[in-house]
């Protein structure tokens, strides 16, 4: 049985990690990132990917991890997973969490993102952290399987509202 969020262990992604991320990746994608992909996101100079380890298991357990960019005063979340024995226990929330801190730390001005349209978890996921709807992207994923484009601006108080217009006169 998973131990509880908070006795995780959160760390960067490692080269010796890539093996347990990619079972992860395996068990939760239909069309998963190779090893080679995040072995690539290692040597991108603003990508950083966040693993959480279960370490209850001989050797650990990679329970979940998200990969993010950071380019100018913008984060864009690549990937995030969360392995199906871990989930429903706040960890994809922890991770978001987590990138949130990170972003007001670094004066981020938005973070963006792009989800399965069909993903009702993690949609729901994210509005409750206050990203919303910006766009569609059709046929992303595949025929039919579109993705949402979302956004978290990120201003003085970090709310759901910062970085809009003040006022629905103004336009978005």
């Amino acid at each position: 049985m998973p131990q509880a969020i908070g006795k995780l262990r959160f760390a960067l992604l490692r080269k010796e990690d890539l093996g347990a991320v990619v079972v992860v990746e395996r068990r939760c994608f239909a069309a998963p990132w190779s090893a080679g992909q995040f072995r690539h996101e290692l040597k991108v100079p603003f990508s950083r990917t966040v693993v959480a380890w279960d370490d209850d298991p001989p050797g650990g357990r990679v329970a979940g991890y998200l990969c993010r960019w950071l380019v100018g005063d913008e984060i864009s979340i690549l990937n995030v997973a969360v392995d199906p024995d871990y989930q429903r226990l706040g960890l994809g929330r922890a991770l978001v969490e987590m990138l949130l801190e990170e972003a007001r730390g670094e004066g981020v001005a938005q973070i963006i993102l792009e989800v399965r349209e069909n993903n009702a978890a993690a949609r729901n996921l994210y509005e409750s952290l206050g990203f919303v709807r910006t766009g569609l992207r059709r046929n992303y994923y595949g025929k039919e399987d579109h993705a949402l484009l979302m956004s978290r601006p990120l201003g003085a108080g970090g709310g759901p509202e910062d970085g809009l217009c003040p006022s629905p006169d103004t336009g978005v």
